[in-house]
């Protein structure tokens, strides 16, 4: 009943789409992703396994604008950012049982456990209302130099 009233109706996904948001418009979070590119730049710290939590939100961004940055349409960073539904689905299966057991509601855990195309749209609207795009997020906002993308460029992108 609880969940219900603090997440029903569609409230869950709100939460979400503004959490995904905030991953764009927050400092800290700047400051996280910076660091997150500038290791995945340096050909030391390759292979770089990342995650968060659950695998899924803070992740996804961060694939998101890897992505982006080495090149892929927003089409292709689209159906990897939901390819991972499957996966979390069977992560979280049994405290989504438990949780639907109690008499929760399905939309509810589906909005929490899954990622939306909602999620990253608000995300990326966010990066295009404040900076005007990739460009302006990746220089401007998580202020990434340069040599910082043409090494991950240049250690990432396979051009055959």
């Amino acid at each position: 009943a609880e969940a219900e009233r603090a997440l029903g109706g569609g409230r869950a996904e709100e939460l979400f789409a503004e959490t995904y948001r905030k991953m764009v418009l927050s400092p800290g979070a700047a400051a996280a992703y910076r660091a997150f590119l500038e290791t995945a730049a340096d050909p030391a710290a390759r292979p770089v396994l990342f995650h968060c939590t659950a695998g899924k939100d803070r992740t996804g961004w961060a694939a998101a604008v890897l992505l982006m940055i080495l090149g892929a349409s927003r089409e292709t960073v689209r159906q990897d950012f939901l390819a991972v539904n499957p996966a979390v689905r069977a992560a979280f299966a049994p405290y989504v049982q438990k949780f639907l057991d109690g008499g929760g509601d399905p939309a509810v855990a589906a909005a929490i456990v899954e990622v939306r195309p909602r999620y990253l749209e608000t995300a990326l609207d966010a990066m295009d209302e404040r900076w005007g795009g990739l460009d302006g997020y990746v220089r401007t906002g998580l202020r990434i130099p340069e040599p910082v993308l043409e090494r991950l460029r240049e250690g990432l992108v396979i051009v055959g």
